[in-house]
């Protein structure tokens, strides 16, 4: 039988400081919502761009894996 490797986490050891990445993530879209909005004068409401980004987190809301959290926060930093 061949060893046995460990996987690495991405950014976080477990399920509670991948929950903690993604409140930091949520809290970083928070302000930079309006900022995008007004700096490239796009024809939404600031209620709008909340409502998309809340619908952007609440569409990952059922994972439970920390690495599949820590991923798809990694790919949210790299959006902003």
């Amino acid at each position: 039988m061949g060893m046995v490797k460990a996987v690495k986490p991405f950014l976080s050891r477990n399920q509670s400081e991948a929950n903690r990445w993604v409140q930091n993530l949520h809290r970083i879209w928070h302000w930079e919502v309006p900022d995008t909005v007004q700096k490239y004068s796009l024809d939404i409401s600031m209620k709008h761009g909340e409502y998309n980004k809340w619908g952007m987190f609440m569409r990952n809301a059922n994972v439970a894996d920390s690495q599949v959290t820590d991923l798809l926060s990694k790919i949210d930093l790299k959006k902003l």
